[in-house]
């Protein structure tokens, strides 16, 4: 979820609260975490409708176990990391494991956008305004011209309105 509403900026709503989340059975021995997975979104509309644009983001990185350590194998069967996943523009981007889909998105201007929008929101420690759209386009075409340096995107947010400057609130004293 995260890497699909920070890094992609892919819009994905958050759980009902009314959802009742169906009781899982226990692992079945032999059975991978990706093959319980599939299991579980098989179970209905009720998880499927998420979990269809979840899951694959996940199965990249089966290669990692729950501690971060690298695997081949579980439960005696090969790991399968691949999959695919699409943008928010619709594009479409098949990977075959979680080093090949952060390459593959790194490559993808729209990601590399939302990546400097989701800095700039961290930076100012809120959401952007409407009026600041000049400043988040600036900031974005710098990191683009600097060939996507983190640093010079760094240093363009700094030089921009939108953070030198702050929006006055209702009531306050301009002078």
């Amino acid at each position: 979820v995260h890497v699909l509403r920070h890094i992609m900026c892919n819009p994905i709503p958050d759980p009902p609260k009314t959802l009742e989340i169906p009781t899982l059975p226990e692992p079945k021995p032999g059975v991978t975490t990706r093959e319980r997975f599939e299991e579980h979104v098989k179970a209905g509309p009720t998880c499927s409708g998420c979990h269809d644009v979840i899951d694959p983001i996940g199965f990249a990185f089966e290669h990692y176990d729950a501690v971060g350590g690298f695997r081949t194998m579980e439960e005696n069967k090969p790991i399968k990391a691949g999959g695919s996943t699409t943008l928010a523009s619709g594009k479409k981007i098949d990977f075959k494991d979680g080093v090949d889909f952060a390459k593959k998105l790194a490559e993808e201007p729209e990601v590399r956008s939302c990546v400097a929008k989701h800095w700039v929101r961290y930076l100012l420690r809120r959401e952007e305004v409407k009026e600041e759209t000049g400043s988040i386009d600036a900031i974005v075409k710098a990191f683009e011209s600097s060939q996507w340096d983190m640093r010079e995107m760094l240093v363009a947010t700094t030089t921009t309105r939108a953070f030198t400057h702050r929006k006055l609130i209702e009531g306050e004293a301009t002078k």
